[in-house]
């Protein structure tokens, strides 16, 4: 799986567990909506460590918390390269 794959997974598991829209997430996070569409369509070339600090934030979770799942257990990164 590639990385933009598990971000997009990540944030589409906790837009619905924390019963949020994309527009409260990017409100919070002060991410373009187009930015958020992109990442959750697997369109986003390469996400910033600070935009996903700011999706954490959105979240109301830190860096390390929005990264501790299991999705990112099975991230291939030479398959990003």
């Amino acid at each position: 799986m590639t990385i933009n794959k598990a971000i997009a997974m990540r944030c589409t598991k906790l837009i619905l567990e924390k019963k949020l829209t994309a527009y409260k997430v990017c409100k919070k996070s002060l991410i373009p909506y187009s930015t958020l569409s992109n990442i959750l369509l697997e369109r986003h070339e390469d996400s910033k460590v600070s935009t996903l600090y700011r999706l954490a934030y959105a979240f109301d979770m830190s860096l390390r918390e929005f990264l501790d799942d299991k999705v990112f257990d099975d991230v291939d990164i030479l398959k990003d390269l």
